[in-house]
């Protein structure tokens, strides 16, 4: 994360503002894929599907391998871990109970797929009728969309708690309102809906794989996650539009801003739409090029990591993890700083006393992490109260300090 951090801003991102004007038309709203922000999403997410994509693949790999290998011996044994096996001697006793029990009670395949296959089915033929612009087969692209985009969400959530949901939106609303025509009525809402279910599904999959993670470390069962997360999505599919009835007809203009409750993000998706119908043409100048090298390179670094994993190469260890470096694309270099201080604490700590360390990092960690929540909780409740701060500090930019240089010498 440090190094894409250092890569987006100190050289990358630079450069492609100053081809503004040249690459792309100056002045582009932030969120629009005609400006930088065509560069930023399209190389993230080449980066985040190469990597999510690479990693599909040594997984199924390995999966048909395993099964090749038990039925070759003719003896059944349990599949404990794919990425950890030969590591599993040195696990500890807790890790190893909570492993075995989290492989025993995992859920059948075969409901799994056939669950996916008829919800799909569902919706298929149940949001055609609630958005005629939208056909059965383009939900069905949808769903096949939607498996890819999950895992590589899921991954990445995994590595660096980060959910990238909001990228594979923008990625989704541009290929679905590419696919449809300009001309033909209700392409910005088959492009939003579409996208929406691809979007409802990759929050799902990283939501779902943090519970799993957490009931992992709780020895919770695998089944009791995966029924109450069932539960609990019926139940937002029920409170969610019974929240907009009450919220819609007392907020006048909830799509704009003059209205109590704003939806902020409805308008530049909405534009993002409209542009995405016009395909390709619409991105800045040169992204697409950027966007396939990105991908590329992607599969290249992670299959010279592997290789030299599997040699015993100890450079491997030196070859940096492309999906983190995607998130510092997308997110800037606050959020890499922010971990990489922990993770300096966190070595100085396992340094100095390591059975001290492992026994109160996690609490350490939830403190630190409840403390953060309640910040927002506090900002709430004094500006509720009409508090404000009597001193505000804020960073500018170097062309920003100019141009308020500039304001301050004009006033009298």
């Amino acid at each position: 994360m440090l190094a894409g951090a250092i890569i987006s801003t100190t050289f990358l991102w630079p450069y492609i503002d100053s081809k503004e004007g040249l690459w792309y038309a100056a002045g582009q709203p932030t969120l629009a894929l005609t400006g930088r922000s065509g560069y930023v999403i399209s190389m993230c997410i080449a980066v985040a599907l190469g990597d999510g994509i690479f990693h599909m693949g040594v997984v199924i790999i390995q999966v048909c391998y395993e099964f090749y290998t038990r039925r070759k011996q003719k003896h059944l044994f349990r599949l404990i871990n794919l990425w950890t096996g030969p590591e599993i001697p040195t696990m500890s006793y807790d890790d190893r109970r909570r492993t075995n029990l989290f492989v025993q009670d995992r859920i059948p395949i075969q409901v799994a797929l056939g669950g996916y296959i008829v919800f799909a089915t569902i919706s298929a033929i149940v949001i055609p009728v609630l958005f005629p612009s939208l056909h059965s087969f383009q939900i069905g692209a949808a769903y096949i969309l939607a498996p890819l985009l999950s895992f590589s969400n899921a991954y990445c959530t995994g590595l660096t708690d980060w959910n990238l949901a909001s990228a594979f939106t923008k990625f989704t609303v541009f290929i679905f309102g590419a696919w449809t025509t300009s001309d033909k009525p209700g392409s910005v809402i088959a492009a939003l809906a579409s996208a929406g279910v691809v979007t409802a599904v990759v929050n799902t999959a990283s939501d779902l794989m943090a519970d799993f993670r957490t009931g992992y470390m709780t020895m919770t069962s695998p089944r009791s996650i995966f029924v109450a997360q069932i539960a609990g999505t019926a139940m937002g599919c029920i409170m969610g539009p019974i929240c907009y009835m009450f919220f819609a007809p007392a907020s006048p203009g909830l799509l704009t801003g003059h209205t109590e409750y704003p939806a902020p993000y409805s308008s530049p998706y909405r534009i993002m739409a409209e542009f995405s119908i016009k395909g390709f043409t619409m991105l800045p100048k040169h992204s697409v090029s950027l966007a396939v090298s990105a991908f590329l390179g992607t599969i290249l670094i992670n299959s010279v990591r592997e290789i030299a994993r599997g040699m015993n190469w100890r450079i491997y260890r030196f070859i940096p993890s492309l999906m983190p470096m995607a998130i510092s694309f997308y997110a800037g270099p606050s959020y890499s700083f922010d971990m990489m201080l922990g993770c300096l604490v966190r070595w100085l700590w396992t340094t100095s006393n390591k059975s001290h360390a492992e026994l109160f990092l996690p609490v350490v960690a939830c403190g630190m992490i409840a403390g953060d929540a309640f910040s927002p909780l506090a900002d709430n409740v004094l500006s509720r109260l009409n508090v404000q701060a009597e001193l505000c500090t804020r960073i500018f930019t170097k062309k920003e300090v100019s141009l308020v240089a500039g304001y301050l010498a004009n006033i009298p």
